[in-house]
Order: structure tokens, then sequence, then C-alpha cells
């Protein structure tokens, strides 16, 4: 299983950058490469959803599950999809009003070794390129 750990900080407050986090259904609108989400469970603290990717040649789905912490910790959780196990922890830790730091945990593990192969060596770009389109999000 790879680890995966990413830390920044951010001219944006925790609040900001965890509410586009957390809106899933919006992420076709500013992520190239998703195509479609589907919620299929929405609740206050945690939503269900799946996501369809088409990225260099390849479209995939993925069925995650968001555990939401409002504005402090997103736990994001492998429901179906190309990954023998994923789960990831996001942190947010406000610096002031107008700042704050996220930090990535992330453990995975791909179905095939031909796609750890193939995405693995664009999964650290993929979670900085992530951020940069929150924060264009955000701005």
């Amino acid at each position: 299983m790879k680890k995966l750990t990413y830390q920044k900080k951010l001219p944006y407050s925790a609040r900001k950058v965890f509410s586009i986090i957390a809106d899933v259904e919006k992420y076709p609108a500013f992520i190239p490469g998703c195509k479609s989400v589907f919620i299929h469970e929405k609740k206050e603290h945690e939503v269900t959803a799946t996501f369809e990717i088409f990225a260099k040649g390849f479209n995939k789905s993925v069925t995650l599950c968001y555990l939401l912490k409002p504005y402090e910790q997103i736990n994001i959780l492998l429901m179906k999809g190309s990954f023998k196990e994923l789960k990831a922890e996001m942190r947010f830790k406000t610096i002031d009003e107008n700042q704050c730091e996220i930090t990535v945990e992330a453990e995975y593990e791909f179905e095939s070794k031909m796609t750890a192969m193939l995405v693995s060596p664009f999964i650290t770009k993929g979670f900085d390129k992530f951020v940069e389109l929150v924060c264009d999000r955000a701005g």
C-alpha cells in the first residue's frame, strides 16, 4: 500500500476551503476530467457519491464516502472503484481568518499493477492540482 502526505498553506479561510471540497456535487464545474457526480446519499455530516472520471484516455468511476467534521476534517473512504483500497484524511487548520493549512494523509492501492504503474506517478501532482483548483474556485 502506498502512502502520501501533502501539506500546504492557503490564502483562504479553513471554512471556505472545507466548504468547496465538501460540496462534491460541484466538482464537474471546476475539476477537469470529472464528467459527472451522482449523489447516492447526503446527510448532515456524510456524503456518498460516484464520480465519473475521464483523464488521459481512461474512463473510470469511483464511489467515495465523505465523512465531514465541518471546517476541521474530511475523511474519504472507498466504497467502489479502481482501487483495491483508498482512504484519506484532510485536515484544515486555521492560521487566521484569511489563511489556513490543509494536510492530506492518504493510503491507497490500485486493483491492477498496470493501473498502478500508469497512475501512481501522477498522484502527488494530482493533489497539488486539486488544491490549486480549489484555490481558484475560492478566489
